[in-house]
């Protein structure tokens, strides 16, 4: 039996778009019938190449994504669960601003529309292990149901993200952290 909880983290850049060819036959590459039951794409639009194979898992990547259309599209979204914040440690939100965010705006949609949502996403560094702790502090009256975790990658997408965040090795082992993710209930931070 196939235990479904993992969610593909699919890069915005995949699919195509203005002025960005993509490369959206690769979702066709995927297998949606092993343990894969979701994918995300750090934005609120769904990506088209998904072609509903899987679950579609929303994200308020940044604050940008609290109004207009992308807001629009969390609070219609069918789907059960809300991605919260991709590391607001590297992209200047506080714990307080994104707190506040959290009790006005994403409580209300596990009050009101019954959302799962998920913690935000921060960098394993200790400014954003700090940035964790005291965000968790402030919501500790509406703890989130799920926790977010980088995607697994050999290669970092960026220079936000510090080595010790990293789920896979350049050579496709996974890191100690990924081993700790994937066995570990709960997790124990590292000393």
């Amino acid at each position: 039996m196939v235990i479904k909880k993992r969610c593909l983290l699919w890069d915005w850049t995949n699919s195509s778009g203005p002025g960005n060819p993509g490369v959206p036959w690769a979702m066709d590459q995927c297998n949606f019938d092993g343990p894969l039951s979701s994918v995300s794409n750090w934005n609120t639009w769904v990506p088209p190449e998904l072609k509903r194979r899987a679950a579609y898992r929303p994200m308020v990547h940044l604050e940008a994504q609290l109004s207009g259309q992308d807001w629009d599209n969390v609070l219609n979204t069918d789907q059960p669960i809300v991605h919260f914040f991709n590391e607001p440690d590297k992209n200047n939100i506080s714990p307080e601003r994104a707190a506040r965010v959290w009790h006005d705006q994403m409580v209300p949609l596990r009050q009101q529309k019954g959302k799962q949502l998920v913690s935000p996403s921060i960098s394993s560094d200790d400014i954003g292990k700090n940035w964790l702790a005291d965000f968790m502090s402030r919501v500790a009256d509406a703890p989130p149901d799920f926790y977010g975790f980088f995607g697994c990658m050999r290669h970092l997408a960026d220079n936000f993200v510090s080595p010790d965040a990293q789920l896979m090795q350049p050579d496709g082992n996974f890191t100690d952290l990924m081993k700790k993710l994937q066995n570990e209930q709960p997790m124990i931070p590292p000393s």
